[in-house]
């Protein structure tokens, strides 16, 4: 017996397990939240979970104010402050959905929310972070949940320059 050993991407292995977790999952079945840019994709090595710069969810740029809509269907896990940040928490058939970088909260914890269903509008930073986990500690790609094409990958947008008064 001959075995193929041609590389296979990250991609296609995540694909596989989710196609034994969860089927829907290997499907994509959730929307991009926001019409925005993909400004920082997903970088999380599970083997070594503590290690500097690496981002457990995707970050999308779109304009503060904007409506951010449930990706998926599901019961609202946690809607409040974490951290200091407004933090909006989703349980959903695939796995649970997590967004920051928002401000007023348009849903509150136990509430069931239809995929598309507003839950937020995106912050003053115009930068909505959204996670994606299985269990407590398993992170996944959200570009790799989502049904259609994810939001295009783009440049970082320009730092806005803060102008802090003169204490005098």
């Amino acid at each position: 017996q001959v075995l193929d050993t041609a590389p296979v991407s990250r991609a296609a292995v995540l694909a596989a397990i989710l196609t034994v977790i969860s089927p829907a999952a290997a499907r994509g079945a959730w929307i991009a939240p926001v019409a925005g840019t993909i400004v920082a994709p997903f970088s999380f090595d599970a083997s070594q979970p503590y290690e500097g710069g690496q981002r457990r969810g995707i970050v999308l740029a779109a304009p503060p104010g904007t409506p951010v809509r449930s990706a998926c269907p599901g019961r609202v896990a946690f809607a409040g402050m974490v951290a200091g940040k407004e933090t909006v928490s989703v349980a959903c058939p695939e796995a649970r959905a997590t967004y920051q970088g928002i401000a007023v909260l348009r849903v509150s914890a136990g509430e069931r929310v239809r995929q598309g269903a507003p839950l937020a509008a995106v912050g003053s930073a115009g930068a909505l972070r959204l996670g994606a986990r299985l269990g407590r500690n398993r992170y996944l790609d959200p570009e790799t949940l989502f049904a259609a094409d994810p939001p295009p990958l783009g440049p970082a947008p320009a730092p806005r320059r803060i102008v802090l008064p003169n204490p005098q």
